[in-house]
Order: C-alpha cells, then sequence, then structure tokens
C-alpha cells in the first residue's frame, strides 16, 4: 500500500510538472530552476522507491549518484560544444582530425566516469541496485516525456 500512495504521489507530481511545462508555448523552452528542482525531486522518489533504498543506502547513494550526475553533463555539454554546427564551417582536414580525436577522447572520458560510477555504487548499494540504474534513467525519461506528451496534446 504504502508503494502505491508512493506511485501514485509520483504520476500525480508529473502531471502537474507536465501541465505547468505544457502552459509555456515557447518552442525551445527550458525548464525554470524549479521545475528542474521538481524533477529531480520526482528522479529521487522514483530511485527511491525502485531502488528500495532505505535511509542508509540514500544517505550513502545520492551524494554519488549527483557527483555523477554532475560530470556526466559537463562532458555532454562539451560534446555538444564540439558538434554544434561544425557542418557549416570550412574546417581544414587536419582540423577535422583533431576535432574528431577531441571527441574520441571526450567519448572515452564519457565511458571511464560511468564504469567509476558503476563500481563505486555497486560497492555502496550493491551491484544488483547498480545495475538496474541505467533502465531506472530511462525509463523515468520515458515517463516525464510521455506524461509531457499527453499533456501537450490536451
Amino acid at each position: 500500500m504504502k508503494n502505491m500512495k508512493h506511485v501514485i504521489l509520483l504520476l500525480l507530481t508529473l502531471v502537474g510538472f507536465a501541465t505547468i511545462h505544457a502552459q509555456n508555448e515557447h518552442p525551445k523552452h527550458r525548464p525554470t530552476k524549479a521545475e528542474h528542482a521538481k524533477i529531480e525531486q520526482l528522479k529521487r522518489a522514483y530511485f527511491s522507491e525502485k531502488l528500495d533504498l532505505n535511509t542508509e543506502d540514500s544517505i550513502a547513494f545520492w551524494p554519488i549518484y549527483d557527483h555523477y550526475s554532475k560530470e556526466l553533463r559537463a562532458l555532454h555539454h562539451e560534446i555538444k560544444a564540439k558538434y554544434r554546427c561544425q557542418s557549416e564551417d570550412q574546417l581544414s582536414e587536419a582540423e577535422y582530425k583533431k576535432l574528431v580525436e577531441e571527441l574520441v577522447e571526450l567519448e572515452k572520458k564519457e565511458a571511464k566516469v560511468k564504469a567509476e560510477f558503476m563500481l563505486k555504487i555497486g560497492e555502496t548499494i550493491g551491484y544488483e541496485k547498480a545495475l538496474r540504474i541505467t533502465c531506472l534513467e530511462h525509463q523515468f525519461r520515458k515517463r516525464l516525456l510521455e506524461e509531457l506528451r499527453a499533456r501537450k496534446k490536451q
């Protein structure tokens, strides 16, 4: 019964966020800090429930996860900056080669960050739960996007 209450609360919160988001008709709307904080709160509730994190696990898990997320976001911004509008620029073959090499290094760094996170989290909350995190991230994003699309159609 307790888990059902969490799921209902999560869905109601998603609906609330989707409503707020759908009201903004600007096509390139980026979430405000308040909306971003709400998404993070929903994500924490979703992960805590799905991973069945107790208080001790949560205290250990979230600082590691937050650090990992911050590192990944920084890498993704770097990668996007390298890819952005390169097809419109006229670069020499050597410049393109250098850009490709830089992108490969960033991709390697991303893989290393993910690997280190998985091992550290596995040691912290167990490897079975660590393995589920990637799926949970995809499921959470999918549910959020589905809810946003559904609200936008109404």
